[in-house]
């Protein structure tokens, strides 16, 4: 009886192992072993990455046991399930159920997994509130680097600048720590940094990974030139422009930046015909990145029309200069 029952549960077929055992005299199969079994047929098409149909057996299987004894287990998979699936909201659902738990063995994973679904549906305060969970309760040090790096990102986008460098802080000090998010760290501290007018905190965080061949390096030198021309050092900060178009690799939206920023300063040390010119030219090359996050030429064209227009409002029709000899001829006559 034991071998038919293993081979039914290997085939996910709970229903029919029940169905068979009424047939046989003096078997049964009592409610918990029922509950066992249901439950193991569901994880068996887990275990072979069969994620639809064992979300469907979990389902089946907090429907007929919503007490029963591995519904803790059953929720985590399901939602698991779920997840894998790419229906994130029933997710997190499962998710937020082992939350609500006393703390168990899956309780770490379904925080992280929590606050990530919920970072990216940008309900940023609760993933705060999740991954801040998961940072005094975690066990694993990777879950906890999790934690502080998804606190320092919503942080910055919920404008928590202070928190955001709190945080990016930890990531830049703190053990076994990636370069990659080392990296991102001194970003969104110099990020913060320049939100709360804290110039001096952000030219060394910038400076810090402004060297790198990256997308990263290429932001940090702009944001550079940025602090030179905010700080009225605007020679420097053309400088730092030409830094940025001659980095290599190239990045196409920071070049645009950069020769945008270029222009303001010729406008500030007052040579209009070379900032008309900087943005004429930006206006006949950039080719719009899809990552770009502004509109770079619709930019560069406005602040080019108001030139132009500022040009024209200065404009004064020279006052006659008076003929002489005409003037003479008159009086004669």
């Amino acid at each position: 009886m034991t071998s038919v029952k293993n081979i039914y549960v290997e085939d996910g077929k709970a229903e029919e192992y029940f169905a068979f055992v009424k047939n046989i005299p003096n078997a049964s199969v009592s409610i918990g072993a029922q509950d066992s079994i249901t439950y193991q047929v569901a994880e068996q098409r887990y275990l072979k990455s069969n994620f639809e149909d064992a979300a469907k057996d979990f389902n089946k299987y907090l429907t007929q046991f919503p007490d029963g004894a591995y519904r803790l287990n059953a929720t985590f998979y399901l939602a698991e399930c779920n997840y894998r699936n790419k229906n994130f909201a029933a997710a997190l659902t499962g998710y937020e159920t082992i939350i609500g738990e006393p703390k168990n063995i899956y309780s770490e994973k379904s925080l992280l997994k929590a606050g990530n679904i919920n970072f990216n549906n940008k309900e940023y305060l609760k993933a705060i509130q999740q991954y801040s969970e998961l940072e005094r309760n975690a066990e694993m040090r990777d879950n906890i680097l999790n934690a502080q790096t998804g606190i320092m990102r919503a942080s910055y986008l919920t404008a928590n600048f202070n928190q955001a460098i709190e945080y990016a802080k930890k990531l830049i000090e703190g053990e076994k720590v990636s370069n990659e998010i080392i990296a991102e760290s001194h970003l969104i501290y110099g990020r913060s940094a320049m939100k709360l007018e804290d110039y001096a905190a952000a030219k060394k965080e910038f400076t810090a990974i402004s060297k790198q061949s990256s997308d990263a390096g290429a932001e940090a030198k702009y944001s550079l030139a940025l602090i030179d021309y905010k700080m009225g050092n605007f020679k420097t900060s053309q400088a730092k422009c030409y830094d940025v178009a001659n980095q290599v690799p190239s990045y196409d939206y920071w070049i645009a930046k950069s020769f945008i920023l270029l222009a303001d300063n010729h406008v500030a040390l007052k040579d209009i015909f070379e900032a008309k010119a900087t943005l004429q030219s930006l206006l006949d090359n950039y080719e719009k990145d899809p990552s770009d996050p502004e509109d770079i030429k619709a930019i560069a064209q406005e602040k080019l029309d108001d030139l132009i227009l500022t040009e024209m409002n200065e404009y004064k029709e020279p006052t006659p200069v008076p003929d002489t000899e005409t003037d003479l001829n008159k009086e004669k006559n």
